[in-house]
């Protein structure tokens, strides 16, 4: 029978497969070390959790509208507000998502043709070559330069093409750790403007700022004209298995992402909503979490690897990762990352996953508690030491 041939030349994720092949090796009875998953270590706040039971228990488990509930729109737009300073409708410019790759999805089926172009500052996260190549658009790498992987509009401009029309940006960075400066973001949308292409803005990481200050593209006057924002409760919330994430935009392209819910998922767990709402009603809970945990793993990745001779390690401006380069950035990442989980029990993802300008770069993840992360850096340093 036959197959998708769209579907069949899409590349699994690099981070799922080095996922399961390290949960192989533990049924085997190995120790590994959980480096490669981008996902916190803790619970989500405890009011959330009653919260999802107590929707569970009083029935709140049938479908939503398809924008989700307007009680969490409305949540999410009191917290943009507190965030970005932008006023945004929850009526008309929020809608509610199964998670930020269903969001990203689902806005790039609503404004890209086939053989539409679509921009994306490298190294980047996973998926986002996936996702354009599955609503038939080529995606078009912008190699950023190691260590800082600053976005700069000149190199943008560079890539721009008749054909163009989505840029995609991600601050805090995942993998690099990076945050772009207001000057950068504010750069890149008036070229966009001025060109009439859209800014999709993954913002997923908003609450992970250690460094730099972090503005969204919500903060600017003109987002409604290009942007797109993408955000979610799965990092801040450590809500990663309750599916929950909105978008916000204009309400022409919001009109469009509604079709694609109702026809797809029909709309985002009902119960994972309600514990939305008051998820965001205790932010402060999950900013202490934050608080309480990554700072001490930051330095515990700078105090064990940063002295380590061929090692170059990006700034650690925000996100949950480290990301560094070995050596001279040649070195074959792919099979160093298949020598840690093997002879260490390292599960750490490569940096060749994250596109063409991550090849000879290794990606930590910070999501692992801090004894166990020290123990991982350690065995890692004593690796890469040999080499």
């Amino acid at each position: 029978m036959y197959l998708s041939d769209l579907v069949t030349a899409l590349e699994g994720s690099a981070t799922a497969e080095i996922f399961a092949e390290a949960k192989k090796l533990e049924k085997l009875g190995k120790k590994v070390y959980h480096l490669e998953i981008g996902q916190p270590d803790f619970l989500p706040p405890q009011p959330v959790l009653d919260a999802i039971c107590e929707a569970t228990k009083t029935g709140k488990t049938t479908y939503t509208p398809s924008r989700g509930v307007i009680e969490l729109r409305e949540e999410i737009s009191s917290y943009l507000l507190d965030t970005t300073g932008a006023t945004v409708d929850p009526e008309k410019e929020i809608i509610a998502i199964t998670g930020a790759k269903h969001g990203l999805f689902s806005s790039m089926f609503s404004v890209l043709n086939p053989g539409d172009e679509v921009l994306l500052p490298n190294p980047c996260w996973v998926s986002y070559e996936a996702i354009v190549k599955s609503v038939r658009a080529k995606p078009i790498f912008i190699d950023l330069e190691s260590p800082h992987f600053d976005l700069d509009a000149n190199l943008i401009h560079e890539h721009v093409s008749t054909n163009t029309k989505v840029i995609v940006i991600n601050s805090p960075n995942n993998p690099t750790g990076t945050i772009y400066s207001q000057k950068q973001l504010h750069e890149t949308l008036k070229l966009a403007k001025d060109l009439g292409i859209y800014v999709m803005s993954d913002e997923i990481y908003s609450e992970y700022v250690f460094d730099d200050p972090w503005t969204s593209l919500l903060s600017f006057p003109e987002w409604r004209e290009v942007g797109i924002v993408v955000h979610g409760f799965s990092k801040t919330f450590s809500m990663t298995g309750l599916r929950l994430a909105w978008v916000a935009a204009n309400s022409r392209i919001i009109d469009q992402i509604n079709k694609v819910i109702q026809f797809t998922t029909s709309c985002p767990p009902s119960i994972s909503q309600w514990g939305g709402i008051v998820a965001l009603k205790n932010i402060e809970l999950a900013r202490e979490q934050i608080a309480r945990t990554m700072p001490d793993r930051i330095s515990a990745v700078l105090e064990i690897l940063g002295d380590l001779q061929g090692i170059q390690l990006a700034p650690i401006e925000g996100a949950m990762y480290a990301f560094l380069r070995i050596g001279d950035g040649n070195v074959d990442d792919v099979d160093l990352a298949k020598q840690l989980l093997a002879k260490e029990g390292i599960a750490i993802t490569p940096g060749s996953a994250f596109g063409p300008a991550g090849k000879g770069h290794l990606r930590i993840s910070l999501g692992v508690r801090l004894e166990e992360l020290k123990v991982a850096l350690r065995k890692l340093r004593n690796f890469l030491s040999s080499m």
